[in-house]
């Protein structure tokens, strides 16, 4: 991956991730209308779009990272096992703490759908067996609605490893047992990931290589740009409502509904073709600029992308929890800003002691493995287990 286009998509990350908090934070429970008409109404619509963004993104980097980098299977499950585990364990665990604290601050702050009161063996099983969407399921993790995403999403990097590293016939029995397991709402999302898969293709084989000629800078520009003017004449178009109605009846045809957020795939599709015409026209513009363009805004922009999975799981129960437990009224514009603030600035805090510090989180875990083998095996070499560190 060029690395221009690199710190593009860490800005695309953060940039998704922040819409979708912006597209909680304006519930009017929490902002008492104090969020204009006009950006309330585009915000609540487009963070669903925004984590449609991320299933491309992530795709795409998940690509990258089977091709490149993380070698054999077992080294590529160790970096991304890692890489999920050492945020979601804590947060899954963190989260059950803000519910716990603040229902019994405020309980008429957690009464009403946002808020699923589950038993903690039960969030913690399905959370981090990342179960919580299977078939009709839809599993709210005590206020934290927005983990629904991983119940997707782990599950399509799941199915990619399967078809990337295994071969013949078990590459056909694994694969198929797990699509069986998670049913077919995790299925209808799925091409939105693909999508990122077709774009690493491309990349790798050259069909995103500089382009000459006088209308090639104009293509690639009209690329870049247009899907994000579609977009944002069709959010609010009938052709929109059109392509929810249709994904709605071809559901029904099958089933009564299901609950989540696969009902209006049709539109998802759309919205992801409109994010990789944009990628792929980023990716050629990219190819056009110095190699050292973005350097002096490198860092600052990976340090803010490096803590989007924080943002993500943390920002709702967060939200949730403060609104709870803050005084003042919620149509009152200082404490709106001041709870935002509060919510994101607590996430970074989180980002320090979860996903910033991986390395030691992987160290961690490869000192228990070898414990644990040494223990069962006093013939064991702890260096004939000397994992890739991973990426």
């Amino acid at each position: 991956m060029k690395k221009n286009f690199s710190i593009y998509l860490d800005a695309v990350c953060f940039c998704a991730v922040m819409t979708i908090a912006a597209s909680h934070f304006v519930y009017l429970r929490w902002t008492g209308g104090a969020v204009p008409e006009r950006a309330f109404l585009f915000l609540r619509e487009a963070g669903s779009d925004a984590v449609m963004v991320l299933f491309v993104l992530i795709g795409f980097v998940v690509a990258c990272c089977a091709d490149q980098k993380d070698g054999s299977w077992r080294d590529f499950a160790f970096a991304r096992a890692t890489r999920i585990y050492a945020v979601v364990i804590p947060a899954v665990i963190f989260v059950i703490f803000l519910d716990t604290t603040g229902k019994a601050q405020n309980p008429a702050a957690y009464d009403g759908w946002w808020y699923a009161d589950h038993p903690v063996w039960a969030v913690l099983f399905r959370g981090l067996s990342f179960s919580n969407e299977f078939w009709t399921s839809a599993f709210r993790m005590g206020s934290n609605g927005p983990y629904w995403a991983l119940g997707y999403g782990i599950w399509y990097l799941i199915l990619f490893s399967v078809a990337f590293y295994a071969r013949g016939r078990a590459r056909i029995l694994l694969f198929t047992g797990i699509a069986l397991m998670i049913g077919p709402k995790i299925w209808l999302l799925a091409p939105l990931w693909m999508l990122g898969v077709l774009l690493h293709r491309a990349v790798k084989r050259g069909w995103l290589d500089d382009h000459e000629g006088p209308t090639a800078l104009a293509k690639e520009l009209v690329a870049v740009v247009a899907p994000v003017v579609f977009y944002c004449f069709l959010r609010y178009s009938d052709f929109n409502n059109l392509l929810n109605d249709a994904s709605v009846g071809f559901i029904a045809l099958f089933h009564e509904g299901f609950p989540g957020h696969a009902h209006f795939f049709l539109w998802h599709w759309f919205v992801g073709g409109l994010v990789l015409i944009h990628f792929a026209g980023v990716c050629l513009l990219m190819q056009r600029l110095p190699a050292d363009i973005f350097s002096s805004i490198k860092k600052p922009v990976r340090w803010f992308a490096g803590a989007s999975f924080s943002v993500y799981l943390l920002h709702y129960p967060l939200l949730q929890f403060f609104d709870a437990t803050m005084a003042g009224e919620a149509s009152d514009p200082r404490r709106a800003f001041f709870l935002f603030v509060l919510v994101i600035g607590a996430s970074f805090i989180f980002a320090e002691i979860s996903e910033r510090r991986l390395g030691f989180f992987r160290r961690a875990v490869k000192r228990g493995v070898a414990a644990l083998r040494r223990r069962s095996d006093p013939l064991y070499d702890n260096a004939s287990y000397d994992w890739h560190s991973g990426h």
